[in-house]
């Protein structure tokens, strides 16, 4: 195997591992995080379990970067999406 062929085939297994890790971590937090869990329940009945756990799976990964870029505490990120709840709805 060529250096390049090996190098996509290294990043096709740290792909595979991460998307692993977010399923499984999403999975767990469907249990601890009522959002999520609603989330995670409304999607069941389109399109099935492993759908519903990679779009929470998904949903983290968003959350996490959002953390990450504003410097912020998931406390902070759950306060800002109540302040945000009411503006979202009157439009």
């Amino acid at each position: 195997m060529s250096r390049e062929g090996r190098a996509q085939f290294l990043r096709l297994e740290m792909s595979e591992a991460m998307t692993r890790l977010l399923v499984e971590a999403a999975r767990i937090t469907v249990r601890r995080d009522e959002e999520l869990k609603r989330f995670y329940q409304r999607l069941l009945g389109r399109g099935g379990s492993q759908k519903a756990r990679v779009a929470v799976a998904r949903k983290l990964l968003i959350r996490g970067y959002i953390l990450l870029r504003d410097g912020i505490d998931y406390a902070e990120f759950l306060r800002r999406g109540i302040e945000a709840r009411p503006a979202r709805a009157a439009t």
